[in-house]
């Protein structure tokens, strides 16, 4: 796997760009598993290389709101954006004008925007993401939980993005510290479709809350 660090990641991600926009009926999903930060309402991407360059505070790392907005500009109409991230904020003094980093991609010009349907692991309350020490996140593990079929809908056992958004949160809120969820998603919701659909079998998970 090639090192996650700005350079890298821009390669990659314009390559998966150009291979969705190949076909006018792609179905664009992009997860991003990163650190990040927060500051008012903005949030920051960190890649491998962030603080590496002295002078250059916003080196290494890219604006994810920008990065939507950019989204939102490519050919495919479905579209999904993940973030599993923390928003921890931060005291930063941000431009008025222009990224919270360096852009990955600028977008289309011209280009009508159709906005991705937005989930993130985290509010903009300054919470972190619940890591669980070499396993996957609680965000990523609800997540696979609603694409494995708790998020199918009991007739056709398809999993759409609206819903796969409504159960990862319930699923997620069943971490519980004190009685509060140990962390609450954000979800931007655009047009709902289909991103995947569940085989059928012979048994179903049962997920039970005892209160």
């Amino acid at each position: 796997v090639p090192r996650a660090n700005f350079k890298n990641v821009e390669e990659s991600l314009i390559a998966w760009i150009n291979r969705i926009e190949s076909n006018p009926n792609s179905v664009a999903i992009l997860a991003v598993f990163s650190h990040g930060q927060a500051s008012r309402r903005r949030t920051a991407i960190l890649f491998e290389d962030y603080g590496t360059v002295a002078l250059k505070p916003y080196a290494g790392m890219t604006e994810a709101e920008q990065l939507i907005d950019a989204l939102s500009t490519l050919a495919p109409r479905d579209k999904l954006v993940i973030f599993d991230c923390c928003r921890m904020q931060v005291d930063l003094q941000l431009p008025h004008q222009g990224g919270f980093g360096t852009e990955l991609i600028g977008g289309r010009a011209g280009a009508i925007p159709v906005r991705p349907q937005v989930m993130m692991s985290t509010q903009y309350d300054g919470a972190g993401f619940g890591g669980q020490g070499g396993r996957p996140t609680l965000f990523a593990t609800a997540l696979l939980d609603g694409l494995r079929g708790c998020a199918a809908d009991s007739d056709d056992l398809t999993v759409n993005t609206r819903r796969l958004a409504e159960i990862t949160e319930r699923i997620l809120g069943l971490w519980c510290k004190d009685e509060e969820p140990i962390q609450v998603p954000d979800t931007q919701e655009s047009r709902s479709f289909v991103v995947t659909k569940v085989p059928n079998l012979d048994r179903t998970a049962i997920f039970i809350s005892l209160e």
